[in-house]
């Protein structure tokens, strides 16, 4: 009967934790309102990236210069509206460049920057085709421990970020992040090297 009742605390603490203590703002958006879609999701990357060098053995090595260059132009973009979205919302709620509050209510502008908070979490989904392109040209290489960590880890802390969180100190990391990501993803456009 001990064992049960633990289980039992244990399953609605679970339930408190996810559906109580959410922010009610973005509790029901794709993606957020459950931990088991950014799972299972994750979980067929984690078995792509594992498997890889198995699932595209028979297939050529891919030329795909063209398909990388349209990716990162759309991530580049992506990025420069995020970034824009980050800034101007963070100017019209008075942000400053410090730790900021927390705003759950669901006025206009906290919803604008909980919106795209939401277009940044769900941008790290879109990063995960990155590794089935190298896949498909067979640069296995690039498919690292640190590489396959880093989309995983991201993705998990940012549904909590989107789930606890979405807005607040939070924006100010994913400006000065996407910054950086704008950086890279220009670099891959007009490198040929590196596509």
């Amino acid at each position: 009967m001990l064992f049960t009742e633990w289980i039992q605390e244990v399953y609605t603490s679970y339930l408190t934790a996810i559906y109580e203590m959410a922010d009610p703002r973005t509790a029901e958006w794709l993606l957020v309102k459950s931990p088991l879609y950014p799972s299972l999701i994750l979980l067929c990357y984690v078995y792509f990236c594992v498997n890889s060098r198995t699932l595209t053995a028979r297939m050529p090595a891919y030329k795909l210069r063209p398909v990388l260059i349209l990716y990162n132009l759309f991530m580049v973009i992506l990025s420069s509206y995020m970034v824009v979205e980050f800034f101007l919302t963070a100017y019209l709620l008075n942000y400053t460049l410090t730790c900021q509050s927390m705003e759950y209510d669901s006025s206009a502008l906290p919803m604008r920057m909980a919106r795209v908070c939401w277009l940044y979490y769900f941008s790290k989904y879109l990063e995960l085709f990155e590794t089935v392109l190298f896949a498909l040209r067979k640069k296995y290489n690039q498919i690292t421990f640190l590489h396959v960590y880093h989309h995983c880890s991201i993705i998990f802390f940012w549904w909590l970020g989107m789930k606890y969180l979405a807005g607040g100190t939070c924006k100010n990391k994913l400006a000065y992040k996407n910054l950086l990501e704008l950086k890279q993803h220009l670099f891959a456009c007009f490198l040929p090297k590196l596509c």
